[in-house]
């Protein structure tokens, strides 16, 4: 059986090993981390986490007027990303879908063009 490139417990480490490089966020973190976490097959995979995702389910959570009085940003600490992963495949799980598809549901929402 072939070795995964990103094992499931060395997510956190392989995530922290971004934090050397300059002007990585954590959109370019989630982005390689799920693309190097493909093929090992996770129960849970990752997903992909920007600044328009967080500011999207910030909208779908709250009135909209305390939305358009708020300023959001993406947290860019690994914990908070893996709950964000975690939080999308318990709904997915709840909703009998997938979490990559409500991910693709909010990365195509044009809310903030």
């Amino acid at each position: 059986m072939e070795k995964c490139a990103v094992k499931e417990q060395y997510l956190k480490l392989a995530y922290n090993s971004f934090n050397n490089t300059k002007g990585l966020n954590i959109s370019y973190k989630s982005k390689i981390l799920y693309i190097a976490s493909r093929p090992c097959f996770y129960k849970e995979c990752t997903l992909i986490f920007d600044i328009n995702v967080a500011r999207l389910i910030m909208k779908l959570s709250i009135p909209n007027e305390v939305f358009e009085i708020i300023e959001i940003f993406s947290s860019t600490k690994f914990k908070h990303f893996q709950i964000y992963y975690s939080m999308m495949h318990k709904f997915a799980n709840e909703s009998m879908g997938e979490a990559e598809s409500y991910e693709m549901f909010l990365f195509d929402q044009k809310v903030f063009s």
